[in-house]
């Protein structure tokens, strides 16, 4: 479970942080929406935006810049700067397994808050094979027969702790050749794809599950519960940040440790 670090303010809460305006003889709320994926050996990244929700339920997100956002690691702080994209970040510390985070910032007189820690790095991660050969169907298929597709690829790591796992596999090409053709009316698939959380200790990789020709990596992340759970209340997708589900203290969307390992597999035609 979260190691936390004991965070004390004191501070008077006149209003909350979802704030009711009107425009145009209309009411909306703003609430502040933060996707923060904090991952071992990288530096500390954030987005923080307002999602927007008038009478008839829609949405319009914006970044919120000028904010004082402030993030602690084991004790020690660290003021963040926005960048050209609007991302609060800091190169002053890069974050390893265990380490412990909280961040912090006042948004409209209330303050925001939220805390979390890295995992330690998924250990003996293996693969069966590192390639996999499709068969190709630019002739069409021979006498009517059904393709003859790989075997799966194997995947295992150790997991005595029932930790939660993601594996997202990521073609790398930078202009990656497509397996199958697509209809007219058909859109380019995403060169990406990923599982459900899981607490088990291997997944099967099918070789039906790659859209593209060449190098993919095979990214397995151990995930702490929080985001997990995100999975579980978007239905199986963790895209959805606004969610009343939320570990942010006064606010939406998520502030959650993660760290990885990774393998390759190369997918080629017969």
């Amino acid at each position: 479970m979260k190691k936390y670090i004991f965070y004390t303010v004191v501070f008077l809460f006149f209003m909350s942080s979802c704030t009711e305006h009107e425009v145009g003889g209309q009411e909306y709320s703003t609430t502040p929406v933060i996707e923060g994926y904090i991952s071992a050996g990288s530096k500390p990244s954030i987005k923080i935006y307002n999602q927007i929700a008038n009478n008839s339920v829609s949405y319009e997100d914006d970044m919120i810049d000028d904010l004082v956002v402030v993030l602690t690691v084991n004790g020690e702080s660290y003021t963040l700067t926005q960048d050209e994209e609007g991302l609060y970040q800091t190169s002053e510390v890069i974050l390893s397994e265990g380490d412990t985070l909280t961040m912090s910032f006042e948004y409209e007189g209330t303050l925001v808050f939220a805390d979390t820690y890295i995992p330690n790095k998924p250990q003996n991660f293996t693969q069966s094979d590192n390639s996999i050969v499709m068969p190709d169907f630019s002739g069409g298929i021979s006498g009517g027969s059904p393709p003859d597709f790989p075997d799966p690829i194997e995947l295992e790591w150790t997991n005595s702790n029932n930790d939660y796992h993601v594996i997202v596999i990521e073609n790398i090409e930078s202009d990656p050749e497509l397996i199958f053709d697509l209809e007219e009316d058909e859109d380019r698939p995403r060169p990406i794809f990923r599982n459900e959380p899981t607490t088990a200790s291997n997944y099967e990789l099918q070789s039906m599950a790659f859209e593209y020709l060449g190098t993919h990596r095979i990214i397995l992340y151990r995930i702490l519960p929080d985001y997990s759970a995100l999975y579980d209340v978007n239905s199986n997708s963790s895209q959805n940040l606004t969610s009343p589900d939320s570990d942010i203290e006064n606010g939406l969307g998520i502030f959650t440790g993660i760290n990885a390992d990774t393998l390759w597999v190369e997918v080629s035609l017969d």
